[in-house]
């Protein structure tokens, strides 16, 4: 019997992998209502009273709910790890990011780089660009969004470069993955799932979080772009 009624407030990072099969072994996964979200905006919804039985966060951010009394440290599990990466419109070349140098040339001299504000590539990205001195000659012409895929941008023109977890980017058809930040600049993001203290029906969750963690959901979550933990 599948599960119902559940509330899922999930990063945008694991939207892939449960797409392409996760929830396939679920009859009622459309009585699973999902919000999909950068990881901010989840924190902000949970600090406003939204609802929620079950976060899938970054494992900064539900260490941060932890502190706030919003789930229990002991009802949290890891779950996996995404990657930065780079796309462009597919078809109109690949960049060279092999390199620290080329990444960081390749973000200067697009048109427009998207990122989003809200998630973690973003503001990770703006870190990078800050520090390694380019932020003032990339922010200017950059795309900025608030949440969602950047490579939606892509394919509507609006941007010739996105930056993202790979497994983000791997959602929007019509691209081409450039691939992951070189090994310098990159820096893996552990995301773990939790059931909500006030969770209305904490049996249902702890099921839906081991079927999350079983094996088969691991193999989906590899092919999908994610490392399993």
């Amino acid at each position: 019997m599948g599960l119902q009624n559940l509330t899922i407030f999930s990063t945008l990072a694991v939207r892939a992998p449960f797409d392409n099969g996760v929830l396939a072994g679920y009859a009622a996964s459309d009585e699973l209502h999902f919000a999909w979200s950068p990881t901010t905006v989840i924190e902000s919804k949970l600090a406003a009273g939204q609802h929620a039985d079950v976060v899938i966060a970054t494992d900064d951010a539900l260490a941060r709910l932890v502190s706030k009394g919003v789930v229990k440290a002991e009802n949290c599990y890891p779950l996996a790890t995404a990657l930065f990466g780079v796309a462009v419109r597919q078809g109109a070349g690949q960049p060279d990011i092999s390199t620290a140098q080329s990444f960081l040339d390749t973000l200067r001299a697009a048109r427009s780089v998207c990122y989003s504000l809200g998630g973690a590539s973003g503001i990770y990205l703006q870190q990078v660009m800050a520090e390694r001195g380019i932020l003032a000659a990339v922010e200017p012409r950059a795309t900025k969004i608030s949440q969602g895929f950047t490579a939606e941008k892509l394919v509507s023109g609006e941007a010739d470069v996105a930056v993202q977890q790979m497994s983000e980017l791997m959602v929007v058809p019509g691209i081409d993955i450039v691939g992951p930040f070189p090994d310098e600049l990159q820096q893996l993001t552990p995301f773990s799932v939790a059931v909500v203290n006030d969770c209305g029906d904490e049996v249902k969750a702890q099921l839906f979080i081991q079927y999350l963690l079983s094996e088969q959901c691991q193999r989906i979550y590899a092919a999908n772009g994610l490392l399993c933990r």
